[in-house]
């Protein structure tokens, strides 16, 4: 992609270790001198009771019709139903500036839909980018998308539940320093997108189902940093709910708290996954699991590298499954066979608090997990202790990827793995419950 005049892109190399890719560094946003549009100028009130909708979005037209520029929303509380950013504008909210998404469902868009892993319609969204390039929400500002409001407001349609920002195949996104809040569904949603910058922002989206906190989706060259995430579903999600990879992705110094997970890959995982990296991450709470490696619709997860995380408190701390759903997404797509998952690194993590098992790998009959490197890592068990050894789990090879499809109780407390080739293992440490009489490792139909 050729450098635009609003972005620098900066190509410094790294290698990360046997069988990790070559990643490039993240594009850095800048702010050149623009023309700035404000809101008010287009008849926006910002009273938190008229809604604006028309007039901020006759401002974004205006920025695109002039070449580019910001948008500028000043103090105040403005209204809206879905906005549509257009290419070379960026929206710029003040510190005392917040966008609240309407409370009638009559005021959203369906911008594009598709099916996700639990079977929901999706596509609505408050602020949408459609084929659109450098574009940037940026500020001290906050967007609130009101989601518990919205569903009380009685909507006849289930799937009208309104993501806070969806961009779709656009390049060149910059998202800095802005608060995201309250989202209905998802809180941001990054698909067949290339060269996206998420710095520095703050996400809390508690108390609804299904919001997560940044799906990145099908990308290219997406770097996340600096951001601090609350969220009752996933924090951070890599997907593939086309048949485009998603790759070139890195996530560094980013502070995450979940009642499901913090990093994953999947579940929705239609194409390949490779060259990620995650790195020097702190994870609070994370009720379903700190990292979840995925891949149950098809596909090739490799060179994948997690480095220098902290894990306070998790259920899991390390979870791969390699599966065989084979679901798709988007009309015409065909369903793949059972994909593939290597060359996966995993090293200097340390887990405060483990619950139900320290580490779980597990592929299925004639689909092995290979090169997998764990090293540095320790983990302190917690929580019920464990007295009777259960029996093998079952396969479940088309089921949702959760630990707790295998039941309550696994066969070992530390690690648990079967359908392996190449688990490497050094300087990894578990600690469990005194009394408990299960093996602190079982490793079954593990291959050289």
């Amino acid at each position: 992609m050729a450098k635009s005049k609003h972005w620098t892109r900066r190509r410094l190399l790294a290698h990360f270790g046997t069988g990790i890719a070559v990643l490039r560094a993240p594009l850095t946003f800048a702010q050149p001198t623009r023309r700035r549009f404000s809101v008010r100028d287009f008849h926006a009130v910002g009273d938190g009771v008229v809604l604006d909708t028309i007039a901020i979005q006759s401002a974004i037209d205006a920025a695109s019709s002039a070449g580019g520029g910001v948008v500028w929303f000043g103090p105040g509380r403005y209204i809206t139903g879905t906005l549509l950013l257009k290419t070379g504008v960026t929206l710029d909210l003040a510190q005392d500036a917040t966008l609240l998404g309407s409370t009638d469902p009559a005021d959203y868009r369906l911008l594009e839909p598709f099916v996700d892993a639990v079977g929901a319609t999706r596509g609505y969204a408050l602020i949408g980018c459609v084929d659109a390039h450098n574009v940037g929400i940026t500020g001290a500002g906050i967007i609130d998308g009101r989601g518990a409001m919205l569903q009380a407001s009685g909507s006849k349609d289930p799937s009208a539940r309104p993501f806070l920002l969806l961009c779709l195949r656009s390049a060149a996104v910059g998202i800095e320093g802005i608060s995201l809040v309250n989202s209905s569904a998802w809180t941001m949603h990054v698909f067949q997108c290339s060269d996206v910058t998420i710095s520095h922002i703050r996400i809390r989206s508690v108390g609804l189902a299904n919001n997560d906190g940044i799906d990145i989706d099908s990308s290219q060259r997406v770097h996340v940093e600096g951001c601090a995430i609350e969220t009752g579903d996933d924090a951070i999600c890599l997907k593939t709910t086309s048949s485009k990879p998603c790759n070139d992705i890195t996530v560094k110094g980013c502070t995450m708290t979940t009642r499901c997970a913090a990093f994953k890959i999947g579940t929705e995982s239609a194409g390949d996954f490779s060259a990620i990296r995650v790195s020097d991450c702190h994870v609070v709470e994370a009720n379903l699991g700190a990292i979840k490696i995925l891949s149950v619709d098809g596909a090739n997860i490799h060179d994948v590298l997690v480095e220098r995380i902290q894990v306070d408190d998790a259920d899991t701390p390390i979870f791969l499954r390699l599966g065989a759903r084979g679901r798709t997404f988007r009309p015409g797509d065909v369903a793949r066979l059972p994909g593939t998952l290597s060359n996966v690194v995993i090293r200097d993590m340390d887990v405060k608090h483990a619950r139900r098992i320290g580490i779980l790998i597990s592929g299925i009959p004639g689909h092995v997990i290979e090169n997998v490197t764990l090293e540095q890592i320790t983990i302190t068990m917690s929580g019920e202790l464990e007295t009777q050894l259960p029996p093998q789990p079952a396969e479940n090879p088309a089921a949702y990827p959760e630990v707790r499809m295998f039941g309550g109780n696994l066969p070992a407390f530390g690690i648990y793995g079967r359908h392996l080739r190449g688990l490497r293992m050094r300087q990894v440490a578990i600690s469990g419950i005194a009394g408990d009489t299960r093996p602190e490792r079982l490793l079954s139909d593990d291959r050289p």
